[in-house]
């Protein structure tokens, strides 16, 4: 936690006093240099950027060429960037949230500048994505629309509404994932959460990235039906498990979307229970309604078929849905995803603060001593 902690440096006494006794004095001699001065002569801070006084005058985007140059830390805006110092020196968070957003935005925009042209070209390489910039400019941080909010909420998102909490939402990154750099938004309300995990992307990318590979790309919804024998469920799921019964299936659900797309359907029986788990294809969204919709398309196909086929639920605790279960960790559901990443030795002592051997004495630990007595 001590490596988070900072203090804002203090102004003498005689700095503030002399500041008080000169402000409508018009000779240039009688200006205290460390705090009127605009020149790149000022003190600097224990961040090793300029006092925010000696910036009252700049436009954010000025500002913001400080930042990309590295003379103001854009971790530190709201420690740099005061309001004026005859109100105490109060951090102008406002301003601090509006300049890093620029800055931010610009850096989406900006392919890496630790990655050639021609490695770009090599590794096939590619800018940010696009995307990330507008999302972050769709993310308010002044004056809060909250008529707009409560009808886009109306009927979608909640209901019986009576408010709102606002959580603050900070951003870690670069992250370099399989020769991309992203910026990742993290709303908590739990001080030096994104500190801490700012670092671990900075140790990734500076070790070279990390790679990732997506095994399975499936969300599932499992309904279960009720037969008047063992035999017919076992015969009717032998019929749902045929090939060419599967495309009509994919008929009937596709139906119903222009996004999901069914994949598989696989059947289990239970005595007279009969549970299909259908494995779909959602696109970008998590896709539980879109799954729900086209399932029920394709049950009610198959109870034209079956007119003896009852469903007892639309998810009979099979998908298996908001809990661990072994079914997921065999089968998958949603993305299953392989990553891997090296840190070099350099990268632990300068970033992490430790050592490679110190690191294997605390995973050993934490991890398996720990673990397995507690």
């Amino acid at each position: 936690m001590q490596l988070f902690r900072s203090t804002l440096p203090k102004l003498p006494k005689r700095v503030v006093s002399s500041f008080h006794t000169t402000t409508h004095l018009c000779g240039d001699s009688d200006k205290p240099a460390d705090v009127m001065s605009t020149s790149t002569k000022a003190p600097e801070s224990q961040s090793k950027s300029k006092l925010l006084h000696s910036f009252k005058d700049m436009t954010d985007n000025e500002v913001v060429d400080l930042v990309k140059d590295g003379t103001v830390s854009q971790y530190k805006l709201e420690r740099e960037l005061k309001k004026a110092v005859l109100a105490g020196l109060e951090p102008d968070c406002k301003r601090a949230v509006r300049v890093r957003r620029l800055w931010l935005e610009s850096q989406i925009k900006t392919p890496a500048s630790h990655i050639t042209d021609e490695e770009r070209r090599e590794r096939n390489v590619g800018p940010l994505f696009t995307g990330e910039s507008e999302s972050a400019r769709g993310l308010p941080y002044a004056d809060f629309d909250f008529n707009n909010f409560y009808q886009q909420t109306l009927g979608t998102n909640c209901e019986n509404v009576i408010g709102y909490v606002p959580i603050p939402v900070g951003f870690v990154g670069p992250l370099l994932v399989s020769g991309k750099e992203h910026y990742v938004p993290l709303a908590t309300t739990e001080g030096a959460l994104v500190a801490s995990t700012n670092r671990g992307c900075r140790a990734i990318t500076e070790s070279g990235g990390a790679t990732s590979t997506v095994l399975k790309d499936g969300m599932t919804r499992a309904p279960v039906f009720r037969l008047p024998t063992a035999e017919r469920a076992a015969s009717i799921a032998q019929w749902v498990e045929n090939d060419d019964n599967l495309i009509k299936l994919q008929q009937q659900f596709s139906s119903t979307t222009r996004f999901g797309k069914l994949q598989s359907v696989k059947a289990s029986v239970a005595g007279r229970n009969l549970f299909l788990r259908f494995r779909c294809q959602t696109g970008d969204a998590m896709g539980m309604n879109m799954i729900s919709k086209g399932v029920m398309e394709c049950v009610n196909y198959l109870e034209q078929l079956f007119p003896e086929l009852e469903m007892l639920a639309v998810s009979g605790n099979v998908c298996t849905d908001k809990k661990p279960s072994a079914m997921n960790w065999i089968e998958g559901r949603g993305k299953s995803v392989v990553c891997e990443a090296t840190l070099s030795g350099q990268v632990i002592v300068d970033v992490l603060k430790c050592t490679v051997s110190w690191r294997d004495v605390l995973f050993c630990g934490f991890c398996i001593i720990c673990c397995s007595h507690y």
